[in-house]
This record gives structure tokens, C-alpha cells and sequence, in this order.
């Protein structure tokens, strides 16, 4: 997976250790050729940095990210040492992403670009209950790559109730769309899109 936080402003790489002799192996090779500097250890965990970037792991998980202003080594043993009831586990975003299908499922808070949520919704006349954040609401998605062509798909979701009722009357402005429209499109764009929204629902 990758992610960021509050914590870890910058994207970091988590995986899975399934076979600790074998990526200690790995690992001891980068060192041997000279591609690392050490393995160091640290509390409840293993750390080497190799070329800006770094691999702190432990038995069970790894992370792998950048060394840079952000980086903040003390986080790393927050995230390798959490119990499940302490991650992301926890999260009902990430238990419903369990059930996309696709090559790559992702989801984000809004959260993380509130400022921009509230003025693109003030550009649109809409503005935000008082008792709404933006960071009660997320977006879950997949990624599928099919033979000549990228397919996404998109849900919001969110466990504030004032904020479903606004995607609820939201969504009556959206309509199935009838025809594709492709006579005008340039024959070879890098990509187009096409919706059917209804101006008075919508206002």
C-alpha cells in the first residue's frame, strides 16, 4: 500500500514481509554492493537508507519511503509496532475498499484538501453546514487497466449524516448519459469525458 498522513506528509510504501530470511538476504546483498550503507537497528525495528530513500521493517512489515525535510523517523515505529485496532484496519473507508475489485483500489480524505473543497463549492454557489467537514468525507476508488483503455470508478462516502444527505440531493442532478458523442471528439485525444447533468437540480 501506499499512503500518507497527518505524520507522513510525504507518500510512503508499506508491504508485507512474508519471508523475513529471504528479505534479510536482500537486503545484506544491497549492502555487499555497496548500494546501502548499513542496516542499523532501532526500537522494534530495522532501518537502512540507500540513495535518499530508506527501508525500515520489522518480522511482519516493511516501509519504504524518502529521506527529506518531512521525514520524521519516529513515526516509523508508531506504524510497524500498531496493533490492527490502532491502524488503518480500524478504518470503515478501508474495510469497504476491500470489497473493489481492480489493479489498483485506493481511497483518501477529503480532508487532506479541504481548503480547495470549500472554494471550488463556493465557486458553485454551495456552501458547507456549519456541523460538515470535509474531513468526514472520502473517496474510494479502483483502477483497471483493460486492453485499450484506463477504467475508474469513483465513490464518495462518508460517515456524517448531513454530508450523505447532500451527496443524496447531489445525485438527482446526475443522469445516465445517452450517446458517447465521439463525431465530436478530435480522433486521438489523450482523453475525454462526457456528462449528463440536470442545471435545475444541480442549482
Amino acid at each position: 500500500y501506499m499512503f500518507m498522513s497527518p505524520s507522513v506528509p510525504d507518500p510512503m510504501m508499506v508491504m508485507k514481509v512474508s519471508d523475513t530470511k529471504k528479505f534479510q538476504e536482500f537486503l545484506n546483498f544491497m549492502v555487499e554492493e555497496k548500494i546501502s550503507e548499513g542496516i542499523m537497528d532501532k526500537d522494534g525495528y530495522k532501518f537502512m537508507e540507500s540513495n535518499g530513500g530508506f527501508i525500515a521493517y520489522n518480522n511482519s512489515a516493511a516501509i519504504v519511503g524518502n529521506v527529506n525535510r518531512n521525514f520524521q523517523e519516529a513515526n516509523l515505529a508508531k506504524h510497524l509496532n500498531a496493533k490492527a485496532e490502532e491502524s488503518i484496519h480500524k478504518s470503515p473507508y478501508f474495510q469497504k475498499l476491500q470489497s473493489k475489485k481492480g489493479d489498483i483500489l485506493f481511497f483518501a480524505s477529503l480532508g487532506a484538501y479541504s481548503d480547495e473543497v470549500v472554494r471550488q463549492m463556493r465557486q458553485m454557489g454551495t456552501t458547507l453546514p456549519a456541523n460538515v467537514d470535509p474531513k468526514d468525507m472520502s473517496i474510494i476508488g479502483d483502477l483497471s487497466f483493460e486492453k485499450g483503455k484506463i477504467v475508474s470508478h469513483l465513490e464518495f462516502a462518508s460517515q456524517n449524516e448531513e454530508f450523505n444527505k447532500i451527496l443524496q440531493s447531489n445525485s438527482k442532478s446526475l443522469g445516465k448519459i445517452k450517446g458517447n458523442f465521439l463525431a465530436d471528439f478530435p480522433a486521438s485525444p489523450l482523453l475525454f469525458f462526457t456528462l449528463n447533468i440536470n442545471g435545475g437540480e444541480f442549482y
